[in-house]
C-alpha cells in the first residue's frame, strides 16, 4: 500500500502516475531491454519522490501533460535520466528525408556500455469483437485500434533506426549498435458480462498479464451491481494512469448515483468516459477494484461500423 508523504498529505498525482508508468504490467509479451522496471535504482528513486516530490513537479512545471501520450514520454524520460546506470543520448530525435520528415526516435540512452532505443506508447482499447484480434481493440474515440497502432511501431518506428538518414544522425552522436524495444504500457477492456481476470483469448503480441478492465453501455449499467462498490470516480483523461486515488478524490455512491453522473457527461461529450470503482476504505487511500469505461448506447455500433467487427 502507498505510503503518504509528510504531515499527511496526498502523494501528488504526477508521482503517482510515474509509479504506474514504471510498475504497471506490460502490454506486450516483449520485455523492452534492458529491464529497468524491477531495477532496485527505480525503486529507491520513486520511495525518495513519495517523500519530496519537488523535483518531478518543477521537471513537469512548464511541459504539455495534456495529451497522454506525450505526458507518459515525460514521465518515461523524467525516470530514466534520473537513474546512475543510465545516461540519456537522444530523444524525440527527428529523422529527415530531404526536407520531409519520415519519423521520429523517442528515446536513445546507454546502460551498461549498450545502447538502447525505445519507442514508447500508452494504449487504452475497448475489445468490440472476439478478443483474439488487433484489430477488434479501438481507441474510444474511434480513432485508433490496437492492429494500426502495433503495425505503426513494428513496421515502421522501430525499423527507422536502420534507415541511412537515422544512422547518419546517430554516427554523430557515435552511435553504432543499438538494441530496439517496444515500451508499451495501457489496459485493454472486456465488454460486460464475463469478468476480466477471466480473459482466455488475446491477440498474439499482447501478455496474458497485461492490465485489463471492463465496458458498459450506459443502457446495461445495472450489470454493475455485482460489482458492490461503495464509492466511484469518474475520471478525467488527466487521472487515467494512477491506480490509487485518496477520500476526497473520490464520490460515495452507488449504480444509481453513478448513473444520474454518467449520464449527464455522455449527454454534453458523448465519449466514453472512464470510472473507477471501489469498495470502503479504512486508510483513506482508495486502491481500484474495477476500472472500466462507460459508453454511449449507439457507441458499440458505430466501433463496430468504423473497424468492420
Amino acid at each position: 500500500m502507498p505510503t503518504l508523504i509528510a504531515d499527511g498529505a496526498h502523494i501528488p498525482s504526477p508521482v503517482r502516475d510515474l509509479e504506474w508508468v514504471i510498475s504497471s504490467p506490460l502490454l506486450l509479451k516483449q520485455t523492452p531491454r534492458p529491464n529497468l522496471f524491477a531495477d532496485p535504482e527505480t525503486t529507491e528513486f520513486i520511495e525518495k519522490l513519495r517523500t519530496n516530490p519537488a523535483q518531478l513537479l518543477d521537471y513537469l512545471a512548464n511541459k504539455e501533460t495534456r495529451a497522454l501520450g506525450v505526458y507518459f514520454e515525460h514521465l518515461i524520460l523524467f525516470w530514466l535520466s534520473n537513474l546512475s546506470s543510465v545516461s540519456l543520448v537522444s530523444s524525440n530525435l527527428q529523422v529527415f528525408q530531404g526536407t520531409r520528415t519520415i519519423g521520429e526516435i523517442d528515446v536513445i540512452f546507454e546502460h551498461e556500455k549498450r545502447i538502447f532505443h525505445w519507442e514508447l506508447a500508452v494504449k487504452f482499447y475497448l475489445n468490440i469483437g472476439n478478443g483474439r484480434q488487433a484489430s477488434h481493440f479501438v481507441g474510444p474515440r474511434l480513432k485508433d485500434a490496437l492492429d494500426v497502432k502495433l503495425t505503426r511501431i513494428f513496421d515502421h518506428q522501430i525499423p527507422l533506426i536502420e534507415v541511412p538518414e537515422t544512422r547518419e544522425l546517430l554516427a554523430a552522436l557515435n552511435v553504432k549498435e543499438v538494441v530496439s524495444s517496444a515500451m508499451m504500457k495501457g489496459v485493454l477492456f472486456q465488454p460486460l458480462p464475463g469478468p476480466p481476470t477471466q480473459i482466455t483469448s488475446l491477440p498474439s503480441e499482447i501478455s496474458n498479464t497485461c492490465q485489463s478492465g471492463s465496458w458498459v453501455t450506459l443502457k446495461n449499467i445495472n450489470r454493475l451491481a455485482s460489482q458492490g462498490f461503495s464509492h466511484f470516480l469518474i475520471l478525467s483523461k488527466a487521472q487515467w494512469f494512477t491506480s490509487f486515488y485518496y477520500s476526497d478524490e473520490v464520490v460515495s455512491g452507488d449504480v444509481a448515483a453513478l448513473e444520474k453522473q454518467a449520464a449527464e457527461l455522455l449527454k454534453s461529450g458523448n465519449t466514453p468516459i472512464m470510472v473507477c470503482l471501489f469498495r470502503s476504505s479504512d486508510s483513506g487511500i482508495f486502491k481500484s477494484n474495477t476500472r472500466l469505461f462507460i459508453t454511449p448506447d449507439d457507441w458499440p455500433a458505430l466501433a463496430g461500423k468504423s473497424y468492420n467487427c
